[in-house]
């Protein structure tokens, strides 16, 4: 919902600063709870950039082993049609070749027979 924006820093930072607070009023000083809590926000803000940085990076990762995916697939599919079209002018070839060859052996075999 709101992983893209600072909005998101602040919210969880707000949650860590209220959490950190709740848990120290009760054994130290207010004023040592709020520092605490503030360096608990300030942090956790800073933390959650981190975090989303990280988060974006291995999403433009995994989309672009997706792309790279739909291109292996797209070039198998060319490539089996290059292999099937180079079968065929290969069997074309080959017919011809035969054809050259049976003809050249056929004239050895005649020259030897005069």
């Amino acid at each position: 919902m709101l992983a893209g924006n600072w909005l998101m820093n602040l919210i969880v930072s707000l949650l860590a600063f209220v959490t950190v607070f709740a848990a120290s009023v009760a054994y130290n000083l207010v004023e040592t709870s709020l520092f605490r809590g503030v360096y608990a926000f300030i942090s956790v803000f800073f933390l959650m950039y981190v975090f989303r940085w990280l988060w974006a990076l291995a999403s433009k990762s995994n989309e672009d082993i997706e792309a790279q995916q739909a291109n292996t697939e797209t070039d198998d599919v060319d490539s089996t049609e290059t292999v099937a079209n180079d079968q065929l002018r290969n069997d074309d070839n080959d017919e011809e070749t035969s054809v050259q060859t049976a003809a050249f052996v056929k004239d050895l075999l005649n020259d030897k027979g005069d």
